[in-house]
């Protein structure tokens, strides 16, 4: 089951992005190679975090604090535009097709038309923001394990500074 759901996906994300390409929807095409981007970068960060010895994993995990927390909330917003850039296009071919006059029905058209881009950026957005907050979550676990307990306690308050 999971081989086949990676097959759809990466076969549709690989549609999309020709599709888009080929449509002459550069910003679309760069939207899906980003999010390809944010979970490549995602995998490397956590591949490093978990082969890294125990006491560098702190030190390396603050390094690449900030840019672990964009890979995993760029996805989203990219989705996002993906979407209004997508409707946008489909608009302004619509548009060029109506010759600057436009009813209720061409203006349907154009969003039924938009449709197909709009879904898979949202979806891509989703999917990689997904994969790239499970990574993230297992940095942020494999950083706490590697705190000593004496330390723990303290944050916690159990210890005190006299013990």
């Amino acid at each position: 089951m999971p081989a086949e759901l990676l097959s759809i996906v990466s076969s549709n994300f690989i549609t999309s992005v020709a599709a888009s390409i080929e449509a002459g929807e550069d910003p679309v095409a760069m939207i899906y190679i980003s999010m390809a981007f944010f979970a490549a970068a995602r995998t490397w960060i956590t591949m490093r975090t978990v082969i890294s010895q125990k006491d560098l994993r702190i030190s390396y995990y603050e390094r690449y604090h900030t840019f672990s927390e964009l890979t995993v909330n760029l996805p989203v917003i990219f989705g996002v535009m993906g979407t209004l850039i997508g409707v946008t296009f489909a608009i302004a071919d619509q548009m060029a097709m109506a010759q600057g006059t436009m009813t209720g029905q061409d203006f349907g058209n154009a969003l039924s038309g938009s449709f197909g881009t709009a879904i898979t950026t949202t979806i891509a957005g989703g999917i990689v923001h997904a994969y790239c907050f499970l990574l993230s979550s297992l940095d942020h676990y494999m950083a706490e394990k590697s705190i000593p307990k004496e330390l723990q306690k303290m944050e916690e308050g159990l210890c005190s500074e006299e013990d």
